[in-house]
């Protein structure tokens, strides 16, 4: 479970998230809408603990998320942003590769990299192909 309470957030000169509480369960799927501008980006920023709190509490399991380690919590949860923040003239792997280069991992990267590729159903050729020739899908 995932829980947030009394989250507020305010940009220089704007508030985008007012006291909001939510209640993520496990194993479902959840959307996030409203107008542009409404704070969307900046809740799952918060919720995946790449923004910092300003005020308010995220829960993960019944621990919160600023007294615990953010990178055990990040290895269990996924977030689908909207702009998919790849470098389009590299490769779905290289990419993949990259980010497992920034985020010190170990071992074979390539091997993981494919093998986490798989999984989403990247094969073949679309491994090596510059994303910017992949659907929007792919990319995702």
């Amino acid at each position: 479970m995932l829980t947030a309470t009394n989250l507020s957030y305010r940009y220089q000169y704007s508030e985008v998230l007012q006291q909001i509480n939510l209640s993520f369960e496990s194993g479902k799927m959840y959307a996030i809408v409203g107008k542009s501008g409404s704070g969307k980006t900046t809740l799952l920023s918060l919720l995946s603990g790449i923004s910092t709190l300003q005020e308010g509490d995220i829960q993960f399991q019944g621990a919160s998320l600023t007294k615990g380690s953010l990178d055990a919590y990040r290895k269990k949860i996924s977030i689908v942003f909207q702009s998919y923040n790849l470098i389009n003239y590299l490769s779905p792997l290289q990419n993949v590769i990259l980010a497992l280069d920034i985020n010190r991992k170990k071992g074979n990267k390539k091997q993981l990299a494919t093998t986490y590729l798989n999984k989403v159903g990247l094969a073949g050729d679309q491994l090596t192909r510059p994303c910017k020739e992949l659907s929007g899908g792919q990319q995702q």
